[in-house]
């Protein structure tokens, strides 16, 4: 098992399913980041055991890792389900937030590893996650610009949020 994640972080993880082919590529990334965590985990219960639980900050990142592959993949599937090609810039720039904080929380966790082996491997076992950069400041504009002129994309986003009466 240990063994498959390995191979499927280094060299790319199979999709399980079918996602969207507008969201092909941001599935594969999900699927090997994924793959990436799955082998973090299991290197650090087996390396620390018991002592995992008792290293706090290590354990609450991984759980950080996990809720952002969560969000991830969350917004790949409401993407399918609503199927609203005008939504995909937003559907991609939140996937690209979201592998992005997973891959930083990440090298985080293995910079703090106790083991120095690991901290050393990190490089290898992290590739293909430093091109998870951060949206760029036109990307963000340009999404808040699309926001600000169709009111029903933001409808449809935030359903339950007015606005103020004063």
């Amino acid at each position: 098992y240990t063994l498959r994640n390995l191979r499927n972080s280094l060299f790319g993880a199979p999709l399980l399913g079918s996602p969207p082919l507008e969201l092909l590529a941001e599935a594969r990334l999900i699927a090997r980041v994924s793959a990436t965590y799955s082998l973090t985990a299991d290197l650090a219960m087996g390396l620390l055991g018991g002592k995992l639980k008792r290293m706090e900050l290590l354990s609450a990142r991984l759980g950080d890792v996990l809720s952002h592959l969560y969000m991830a993949s969350s917004c790949v599937w409401r993407y399918q389900v609503e199927g609203d090609p005008a939504m995909l810039p937003i559907a991609r720039a939140a996937i690209r937030v979201q592998l992005d904080l997973a891959a930083t929380t990440l090298r985080d966790l293995y910079a703090n590893m106790p083991s120095r082996a690991l901290r050393i491997a990190a490089p290898v076992l992290l590739r293909g996650t430093h091109h998870l950069a951060p949206l760029r400041d036109r990307d963000l504009l340009a999404i808040s610009d699309g926001l600000r002129e169709n009111r029903i994309h933001l409808d449809r986003l935030c359903p339950d949020v007015g606005t103020p009466s004063s």
